[in-house]
């Protein structure tokens, strides 16, 4: 798909198989990296230089401002034609963080008898010493990529990477604080469906905001069709819908694409469900969802089979980062939600993000084979 996306008027045949050659390249690379993960990781490796981990992502993340950006965001580190996005590796880091310290946390005999006894000022008094370090590192992580990378979609993708792991974390101390974040992100969840809602559009699309980009964003989605939209903010958006009422159920055929010959933006990357409905049709965007839905559904029938913490830890983290990135890409293609410029993994061009998601999957299936070799020696132990 990414090759058939990246046909266009402006493309020569050399481009289109230079295309090909860097993604059969990325994904090569990628599916080794995931072997060899699955093969040599450790928790406990990682938990030994987990400083070391935190800093060299903290100075990738930093020395992207160093190389220029044709967009608005400073996410890239460019050397010689190869483009790295320190950010996507960095989302995978705060998974293995999270997991390794949160699935780790010493366990106190008194602490359920005590836990009835406990405020929540106690509970996060004697929590917080141990968890401060996790709690720092992800959210650094988050704050570069936000305000000094100006990367908003990653921002979010971290976050809700870090919040579904930290709400799913079992511990007798974390009850309370799990409820007072819980509510917290509640509180928030109303905010944000409110500021996107129509009546939310409306007032902002009326106040003095109304010429931020980022406000148009969210605005567009209710005002698609405004002339001075349709060729600005609603412009992906428009034409991602356009490519949709092309396809229909069956599609346009493989490379038959109207919208790739220079009117979509980013065909190959953020919207290439577009092209991929617009060939291949519903069925099409039907097989990826089962895909997505196969590959999610799995890690969590494992995440809840599992006996080790950090395991289950990291196979929810994995679960909720293809979720997370499915929801806001095909919420953004299809105007139901602002958009993020989150790419669609597995299908989207790009080598940090396809790389990354292989990494975090070969340190799934060593989870799981560590689980089934303990599992396999405590059966022939009873025997």
């Amino acid at each position: 798909m990414v090759t058939s996306a990246s046909m266009s008027t402006f493309t020569s045949t050399r481009a289109v198989v230079s295309i090909w050659g860097k993604q059969m390249v990325f994904y090569l690379a990628s599916f080794l990296a995931m072997i060899k993960f699955a093969q040599i990781f450790s928790f406990n490796f990682a938990k030994k230089y987990e400083l070391l981990l935190i800093g060299i992502t903290l100075g990738f993340l930093l020395i992207t401002r160093i190389f220029t950006t044709s967009a608005a965001a400073y996410n890239w580190i460019r050397i010689r034609g190869i483009s790295i996005q320190p950010s996507e590796f960095a989302k995978v880091v705060i998974m293995i963080i999270i997991a390794n310290n949160l699935g780790t946390l010493p366990e106190v005999p008194w602490a359920q008898e005590m836990l009835h006894k406990l405020k929540l000022k106690e509970t996060l008094k004697r929590v917080w010493p141990i968890i401060w370090g996790p709690v720092v590192s992800v959210l650094s992580f988050i704050l570069i990529v936000l305000v000094y990378q100006k990367d908003l979609g990653s921002a979010v993708v971290m976050t809700f990477i870090a919040l579904f792991m930290l709400l799913c974390a079992q511990h007798p101390f974390l009850g309370k604080t799990q409820k007072f974040i819980f509510g917290l992100v509640f509180l928030l969840f109303i905010v944000v469906m409110v500021i996107i809602s129509p009546i939310g559009a409306a007032w902002l699309d009326s106040s003095s905001m109304a010429d931020n980009y980022m406000i148009q964003r969210i605005t567009s989605i209710y005002y698609l069709f405004r002339p001075e939209n349709m060729t600005d903010s609603s412009l992906q958006q428009v034409k991602g819908l356009f490519s949709f009422a092309y396809g229909g159920l069956n599609g346009v055929g493989l490379g038959n694409s109207i919208q790739k010959y220079g009117y979509l933006p980013a065909a190959t990357t953020d919207y290439i469900l577009a092209i991929v409905v617009e060939e291949l049709g519903i069925w099409g965007f039907l097989g990826i969802t089962a895909g997505y839905l196969l590959l999610i559904g799995t890690l969590l029938i494992y995440a809840m089979r599992v006996t080790s913490e950090r395991g289950r830890l990291f196979l929810i983290g994995t679960a909720s980062y293809l979720f997370i990135h499915y929801a806001f890409n095909v919420g953004g293609v299809t105007a139901i939600l602002p958009l993020t410029g989150i790419p669609l993994l597995l299908i989207s061009q790009g080598g940090s993000s396809q790389m990354a998601l292989f990494i975090a999957i070969g340190i799934c299936q060593n989870v799981i084979a560590r689980d089934n070799t303990a599992r396999q020696r405590k059966m022939e132990e009873q025997q």
